[in-house]
């Protein structure tokens, strides 16, 4: 292919080129300012400007030659990558209480496959696809946005296709399931396309109350539905077969509850009070929490908590009852941001204090452990020499050696001696005895 192009100019970004009946080869390049221009003076193929096939994945050379020169200005080249494809789809939800228009940017979409419905009216169905390569083709289809460029491919030219369809399980025995009419879906103002061509993704967004709207019965809880994005061949971007991704989800009617044991709800007559309870609606969905009084004495009062947000299933809110009485009773109701009613006539009394279900348990224990040991060992040992000297001139000596030893365990016992005399005692007074006795 050779391209003309003004001598100042160069090719600033070029798409892999579109291949189909309805695709020219031309529209996949653009140049530097508004003043430039390209033109196609050849495409390969002839008077069909369609390729015969694919473009196979391998590296290209690219020559740019300005006016009727021969030679080249540039030479680049650039690698075609492996074809588009449907990588995969996630059903997601968002709050009810937001506008269809704002889905997409208020952060609050979480992976669920649970719907909440209610009256006609519940929380977004959003389905998010990770695709590659597609871009291009919504692009070719025509119209002022991304979300009407992807419905005029789905619905006009057909080389997407989107089909929801009630699931075999929740089919009623011997009835079909309901089909959704998805061109009067994406049709109406409950129902959005988002895309995000950077990051490979785009998400189809709608109200469960649209599914009700194009289905020929009753959507009901517990209904499932198989969501399914096909590209078709005629796409001229894959080969031989289709490519599709599915994925269920199921709608639910909503269940919100207070947490709290008895039969009335307690509440402390002082500030800060909490009223909690858990929800299956979309996490970010923002709640009212309303305490209205029953027959007291005045005015009464209503007490109200806004933009109680949802998170993890569970919300808290705090309202003041410090200017109530003891045994004041109250009826206590929840609904959401758009009015509707999730919460209603659960019975309050306002008490002392609360039982937080914080109890504290101490448990003290104390081992004392004693070892007494005690060993008395005593050792007596006593030696008596006496000498006697009569008048025939014979002495007489005596000797007594008492050599005692007693041990043991001190058990409050004691031995071995007189009461009131002590063994020296005994022994001096034999003494004096035997020298009083030779005197005489």
């Amino acid at each position: 292919m050779t391209a003309t192009l003004p001598s100042t100019s160069t090719p600033t970004s070029w798409a892999a080129p579109r291949t189909g009946d309805d695709y020219s080869v031309g529209a996949a390049y653009e140049v530097v300012g508004d003043d430039d221009t390209i033109t196609v003076e050849d495409e390969t193929g002839g008077e069909d400007s369609a390729l015969p096939r694919v473009i196979a994945s391998d590296n290209y050379q690219m020559t740019v030659m300005p006016g009727s020169s021969d030679s080249a200005a540039d030479v680049t080249q650039f690698y075609v990558d492996q074809g588009p494809s449907l990588d995969g789809q996630t059903i997601q939800t968002a709050p009810g209480t937001y506008s269809i228009g704002d889905v997409a940017t208020s952060g609050a979409i979480t992976d669920d496959s649970d719907i909440t419905w209610k009256d006609n009216r519940g929380d977004y169905v959003v389905h998010k696809f990770d695709a590659s390569g597609v871009y291009g083709l919504i692009d070719a289809q025509g119209g002022d946005s991304f979300g009407a460029q992807t419905a005029n491919a789905i619905t006009t030219t057909q080389k997407l296709d989107l089909t929801l369809v009630q699931t075999e399980a929740t089919t009623n025995a011997n009835s079909d399931p309901m089909v959704a009419d998805v061109d009067a879906l994406l049709e109406r103002d409950d129902a959005a396309i988002v895309g995000d061509a950077e990051n490979n993704t785009f998400w189809v967004i709608y109200d469960v109350g649209a599914v009700d709207a194009v289905t020929d019965d009753d959507v009901e809880y517990g209904d499932g539905f198989n969501a399914s994005i096909q590209l078709n061949t005629t796409s001229k971007l894959i080969q031989d077969e289709n490519v599709s991704i599915s994925s269920e989800y199921t709608v639910a009617e909503p269940d919100t509850e207070l947490s709290y044991d008895g039969d009335d709800y307690q509440v402390a007559n002082a500030t800060n009070q909490t009223i909690e309870g858990e929800t299956n609606l979309a996490d970010g969905t923002n709640l009212t929490i309303r305490a209205s009084s029953d027959d007291v004495a005045g005015d009464g009062f209503i007490k109200t908590a806004q933009e109680v947000t949802v998170e993890d299933g569970e919300f808290s809110g705090e309202l003041n009852f410090s200017d109530t009485v003891v045994n004041d009773t109250f009826t206590l109701s929840i609904s959401d941001s758009n009015g509707n009613s999730q919460v209603s006539g659960v019975s309050g009394v306002v008490v002392e204090s609360v039982d937080d279900g914080n109890d504290t348990t101490t448990t003290t224990e104390t081992t004392t452990e004693t070892t007494t040991e005690t060993t008395t060992e005593t050792t007596t040992e006593t030696t008596t020499e006496t000498t006697t000297t009569d008048d025939g001139g014979d002495d007489t000596t005596t000797t007594t050696d008492d050599g005692g030893e007693t041990g043991g365990d001190d058990g409050g016992e004691s031995g071995g001696s007189i009461p009131g005399f002590g063994v020296g005692i005994a022994l001096v007074a034999i003494l004096g005895a035997a020298l009083l006795a030779l005197r005489e």
